[in-house]
């Protein structure tokens, strides 16, 4: 367990606030060259800023087997639209509209943290979503538009990795694939860098 209580009063930079981390974990030998363990832990922070006129706080469990990392997740992504009843620039009266879309989802992704050398670390990582999209619009279509709606459930399937230097600097890449057991299937690519300073 760890408690740390965080004050810098100067001007211009007047953080405060606590952070509490607890973990505990349990370890068996199997053979003298293989060993298997468990932990999990719960973090808790809240920083403020006056000067800066921010707020930064969470809380949230970890879990893991050894060197394996489990990530658990839930989200839900929603956006609703409305627009009201225009004349658009060729005279033509359109009529009001609601629009929604969204997808809830949950899963679980496991990173295999590695040292590939002295100064890079690797993190490989490969995930398992079950989603749930859900969209509604109540505006008129005609045969020259076409709303691509997605709708009802569906698995997607994660994987990657992340390269991280010893000054902190990170890469990474990875893929999605979405929409498995439907009609629609969407692949995502994603490169990602991070330079801290």
């Amino acid at each position: 367990m760890r408690g740390t209580d965080f004050y810098r009063g100067t001007i211009g930079s007047d953080v405060k606030g606590t952070q509490v981390d607890v973990f505990a974990g349990l370890t068996r030998r199997i053979t003298p060259n293989l060993v298997v363990g468990v932990l999990g832990g719960y973090e808790h922070f809240d920083y403020s800023s006056q000067a800066f006129n921010g707020v930064l706080k969470g809380d949230g469990w970890t879990a893991g087997a050894q060197k394996l990392v489990f990530e658990p997740s839930a989200r839900v992504c929603a956006l609703w639209q409305h627009e009201n009843a225009y004349t658009d620039s060729l005279g033509t009266p359109q009529p009001a509209r609601n629009f929604e879309t969204g997808r809830a989802s949950a899963g679980i992704k496991a990173i295999y943290p590695l040292a590939w050398t002295s100064s890079v670390a690797l993190a490989p990582y490969a995930g398992l979503y079950a989603d749930y999209y859900f969209s509604r619009d109540d505006g008129p279509t005609d045969n020259l538009t076409t709303l691509l709606l997605l709708q009802g459930w569906s698995a997607r399937v994660t994987g990657g990795v992340t390269a991280t230097l010893a000054g902190g600097a990170s890469l990474g890449a990875g893929g999605e694939l979405g929409g498995i057991g439907s009609v629609n299937h969407i692949w995502s690519w994603t490169v990602r860098g991070r330079l801290p300073f």
